[in-house]
Parts: structure tokens; C-alpha cells; sequence
């Protein structure tokens, strides 16, 4: 996939610290963002502003940014309101009501880039049991490696405008 270049641009950029680096060799969003504008282009702040766009969006208008926001969905019968699949900022499935547990896909898309970037997989990401039991800075770390690990897009194109972030957004992050 799209995700992982050359073996040297790997080693580079695991090599090559920043500030949080010299205590730790865990993948964090920060460090996943940095691995984003390096390797696809444009900045770690746009990274950030595009999951900002899609966490805004997936956690609707009645838990707008909250990392404990759990689905709201609604039966088409009865109108009655229940907990849909999807959990956290960027609504990630689990397997309650039939959801896809997508969450299981994002877990491992982190370990392998963390693998592949020869750093360390944060243990609360992988042990958690739902999305809604990391923090916000977790659950971005989860989505940059999904995005990056989806073999539905190529990142270069978003960044080079020849894909739409609603594109992005639909082929990218949702399984």
C-alpha cells in the first residue's frame, strides 16, 4: 500500500528524532503526522487540520469532538434511538450492533507501520478493548495509521489535490 516507502526513507525516518523521540521510541500521532508531511508532502499541521475535518464530522453534532462519543443511530422502524457500532472522535466500528469491529483493522495497521518504521507500538493502543478507552492523541495515532495503511487511496494525491478530502474520507478511513 501507500503507506510504507522505500526501506532508507523507513530508517530516516525513524533515525531522525524529534524532541519526543529522546525518551521514547513509541508511534504517536505526533510522530505519525511528521511521518505524513515527510513522506506524502504538505505539513504535520495539515495532517492534523484534515482528522480534525473527518473527527468533527464523525462525532456528530450531539458529542461534537469527544473522544467517549459513542453512534447514535436510529431505527428506520420505530424511530427509537441505540448505541451504533462506532466509537471515539473518528467514529471507529466495534462489534456492537453488527458494527464491522473495525477497530481490530486500525490496531493492526498501527502495529505494522510502528513495525515498519522500526519503532514501538504503544501497549495502551493495543491492548485497549474499544476506541472510546484511549484518549483523543491515541485515537488520532490509530487513524493516521489507517488512512496510511489503506490500500484505497494514495495520501500523494490528497496532497496533491487530485483527491477530495470527502474522497479521502469515504476510501480512506471507512472499512
Amino acid at each position: 500500500p501507500d503507506a510504507l516507502k522505500t526501506k532508507e526513507e523507513r530508517m530516516e525516518f525513524s533515525s531522525g528524532r524529534k524532541k519526543e523521540d529522546l525518551t521514547q521510541n513509541i508511534l504517536s500521532a505526533n510522530k505519525l503526522e511528521n511521518y505524513l508531511a515527510e513522506s506524502r508532502g504538505n505539513t504535520p499541521k495539515f495532517w492534523k487540520a484534515t482528522a480534525d475535518t473527518i473527527a468533527y464530522h464523525e462525532s456528530g453534532p450531539w458529542q461534537r469532538m469527544d473522544p467517549k462519543a459513542i453512534q447514535r443511530s436510529k431505527n428506520k422502524d420505530t424511530n427509537e434511538i441505540f448505541q451504533g457500532p462506532g466509537e471515539g472522535l473518528f467514529q471507529i466500528e466495534t462489534d456492537r450492533a453488527g458494527g464491522s469491529n473495525s477497530f481490530l483493522k486500525f490496531k493492526n495497521r498501527y502495529a505494522n507501520i510502528a513495525e515498519a518504521l522500526d519503532m514501538d507500538a504503544d501497549p495502551e493502543i493495543m491492548n485497549a478493548k474499544r476506541p472510546i478507552d484511549l484518549p483523543a492523541e491515541k485515537q488520532y495515532a490509530l487513524f493516521y495509521s489507517n488512512l496510511s495503511g489503506s490500500p484505497n487511496v494514495k495520501l500523494k494525491d490528497y496532497v496533491d489535490g487530485k483527491l477530495s478530502l470527502e474522497d479521502l474520507w469515504l476510501k480512506g478511513h471507512k472499512i
